[in-house]
């Protein structure tokens, strides 16, 4: 057994979620959590001695990824990714995961590397894509009222047709573009950013709240708006606003 760190000795060997590979600085696995036998179906056999590259897909391997996320480590003293790596029954799981440069006591350097899977994310966004579809269908299919969804940065994720017709926009907002950027004054008012802020900081929704604005040249105007959240994990918040003309 190589000479680590004492304390790390025990988190490798006792984390249960985290898989962990120690490596030499060329990438040839030293050692192995149980975490990573159990998650990726390997013995010791399979893969101590070898190259970590062993884990790559083919088409990883040809671009060399796993060389490039060596030198990249040995070079600036991290790296991290989100790439497939291979269980042993050839399947791809879809991973992110973060390398570190150490140095034990005696000087010896190794490349410490923490592999989290995230292929049930990795589902949920093909899930997505693939409805991209019918979620638009089920949006524009609600004629009276407009919708928008949001990231947890404010970004814009869809919005139906009566969000086009009602703020007079000619067009689609760009997918992933900030909300702020929709060219109409109601989006780029403080009040409705601070709303705004509050609902994905405070977790309120919002219920009705009127709000005007003014074109030039035309009448003062008011709405109601509303919120829903989709989703409230801290890291992957989705809102729904919902936007309905308020009497005058």
């Amino acid at each position: 057994m190589i000479k680590t760190f004492g304390f790390f000795d025990s988190f490798c060997k006792n984390a249960k979620h985290n898989t962990v590979l120690v490596m030499d600085t060329t990438g040839i696995i030293l050692e192995v959590n149980q975490a990573f036998l159990s998650a990726f179906g390997y013995s010791n056999d399979d893969v101590i001695n070898q190259n970590f590259r062993m884990l790559f897909t083919e088409e990883d391997r040809r671009q060399k990824k796993p060389e490039m996320e060596i030198q990249k480590v040995n070079t600036e003293g991290s790296g991290a990714d989100d790439n497939y790596l291979l269980q042993k029954s050839g399947k791809p799981v879809w991973v992110n995961g973060e390398s570190v440069l150490v140095t034990n006591e005696e000087g010896e350097a190794y490349v410490i590397k923490i592999i989290h899977n995230i292929e049930a994310q990795k589902q949920l966004e093909r899930f997505l894509i693939e409805s991209n579809d019918f979620i638009e269908t089920i949006l524009d299919s609600i004629t009276e009222k407009a919708l928008i969804i949001l990231d947890a940065g404010m970004k814009v994720i869809k919005v139906n047709s009566r969000f086009v017709e009602m703020f007079g926009l000619g067009q689609q907002p760009l997918e992933e573009s900030r909300i702020s950027s929709i060219p109409h004054p109601l989006w780029n008012s403080p009040e409705v950013k601070q709303l705004l802020r509050n609902v994905l900081v405070k977790n309120e929704a919002l219920h009705n709240v009127r709000l005007e604005y003014t074109i030039p040249g035309q009448p003062t105007k008011a709405v109601l708006l509303s919120s829903k959240f989709l989703h409230t994990h801290d890291t992957d918040k989705r809102i729904l606003l919902v936007v309905s003309p308020a009497q005058q």
